[in-house]
């Protein structure tokens, strides 16, 4: 192992993930692979194995039979096969999740993406926003973060309400921060169809699951923004979510006009 961050990606054989772990990449590679070519991509993979089912319960299966490679990384990413992005992109991703010292996090979905939750859209001029919910498409988890929410993956099938579940952990442990990376959005290029394709052929109701795992856990669904972090003129600030914007602005030229001698607003 030479690097310090790993990507776990269950890959059928319309996967993307060619796209982005390509020449330059600064991450190591695990293929779960769930297709019906044999040997399909293992040529591009730093880690492989073969496996079918629902996406969590192969990363599970992979922890617990890399659990030793695995514990040696820093962070690790895990996004669907159908996320577009490219390898400069996931780079800085990455570094980003480590710089910011975050537990639980994931790039924001640019606005061409098929998006199901509407806090994951990306917010321009934003760096990242701090957040209590992080989808279960491509979540990025620090190494102890990762092997204290494992025992969770395999709940259900669907995964839906993992990400609920997670972030009220990591927030009630006080383990870090969570957020949205707005500042490296990926694409996510499939629409999810709850009635049918997978779901149907695994003979699975993500509905029914998800109110399941959320009264279980008795489970809050509101989205919260807490803080949002900028960067301009070569530094960085934050607006907390109930900082209101006139105020912000106000401010801004009241600046403006003193840097200018004119008189500030009162």
């Amino acid at each position: 192992m030479e690097k310090s961050n790993l990507v776990i990606c269950c890959a059928g054989d319309q996967s993307l993930h060619h796209r982005w772990s390509g020449a330059g990449r600064q991450f190591d590679l695990l293929l779960v692979y769930y297709g019906d070519t044999e040997g399909r991509w293992q040529d591009s993979a730093d880690y492989y194995l073969a496996a079918r089912g629902p996406k969590w319960h192969l990363v599970s299966h992979a922890a617990q039979v890399l659990s030793k490679e695995i514990s040696l990384y820093d962070s690790i990413w895990i996004p669907d096969d159908d996320i577009d992005s490219d390898t400069t992109n996931v780079n800085l991703l990455l570094r980003r999740f480590d710089h910011y010292h975050l537990a639980l996090a994931q790039p924001a979905l640019t606005e061409g993406s098929y998006i199901s939750h509407h806090i994951t859209r990306r917010r321009k001029r934003s760096l990242l926003r701090y957040t209590n919910f992080v989808e279960i498409m491509a979540p990025i988890m620090r190494h102890d973060v990762f092997a204290r929410l494992s025992e969770y993956f395999t709940l259900n099938k669907s995964g839906w309400g993992l990400d609920w579940l997670w972030a009220s952990r990591v927030e009630r442990e006080g383990l870090g921060g969570i957020a949205i990376i707005d500042s490296c959005a990926v694409t996510h290029t499939r629409p999810i169809n709850p009635t049918g394709g997978f779901y149907a052929a695994m003979n699975i109701d993500p509905y029914r699951e998800y109110a399941r795992l959320m009264e279980e856990f008795d489970l809050s669904s509101e989205y919260r923004v807490y803080q949002t972090l900028y960067r301009a003129f070569g530094r960085e600030f934050s607006i907390g979510a109930a900082y209101p914007l006139v105020r912000l602005l106000k401010k801004a030229r009241a600046g403006v006009r003193s840097l200018l001698g004119g008189s500030s607003p009162a």
